[in-house]
């Protein structure tokens, strides 16, 4: 059992390390901060599916209805949420919307602001990860948390999930319930032919 587990690390570590590895990730975000998805007492809860391509990334909300996605170009730093349905494509720039998925192992904190506390390794989603506690961040932690905990996967250094506040003490989280890889067609990175709205 314990060879099986190690070989399934090594063999995902590898993976993920190939440039041509695309990833699917499929997690759940919730919060006071969210305008959309389900509403769950005084919060709300926002299935996600996030696509990975070299530095391309798509994440869409699963909220039932809606049809926003948001496309980010990590080359160019930019992003942009598209509604092909309302025919709606509005630069984002590269804020606290346009989300980072990978961090340096060690250093988690040294890409924003803030300070890191290294904590216990855990699992999560099926891959070993560490628990880092960070602080001060400003706009800079996840989604633009201030506050928090988030799990960074050991072996490639992608965000397994965080939960934290933001400047103003509301909660916010994200929670990874699965991770893939395979190979993702080109064709869900490209921007729709609608003339994007002036920032």
């Amino acid at each position: 059992m314990k060879w099986s587990r190690a070989s399934a690390a090594l063999l995902f570590f590898i993976a993920m390390a190939s440039s041509a590895q695309d990833i699917t990730i499929r997690a759940v975000a919730s919060g006071a901060t969210l305008r959309a998805g389900f509403a769950v007492g005084g919060s709300r809860v926002l299935p996600e599916v996030v696509y990975i391509k070299g530095d391309m990334t798509r994440l869409e909300f699963q909220d039932g209805g809606q049809t926003d996605y948001i496309l980010r170009d990590g080359k160019a730093r930019a992003s942009w949420l598209v509604n092909e349905k309302a025919r709606v494509v509005l630069p984002l720039g590269n804020g606290p919307s346009a989300r980072k998925y990978f961090f340096n192992i060690d250093r988690p904190c040294a890409d924003f602001s803030g300070s890191c506390t290294k904590g216990d390794r855990s699992t999560v989603a099926g891959h070993a990860a560490t628990r880092w506690r960070f602080i001060a961040a400003g706009h800079t932690g996840p989604d633009g948390t201030d506050s928090g905990t988030m799990w960074i996967d050991d072996a490639s250094g992608l965000l397994l999930g965080y939960d934290g506040k933001d400047m103003s003490g509301r909660p916010m989280k994200w929670t990874v319930t699965s991770v893939d890889t395979g190979e993702i067609s080109p064709d869900l990175f490209k921007m729709p032919a609608i003339e994007p709205r002036k920032p």
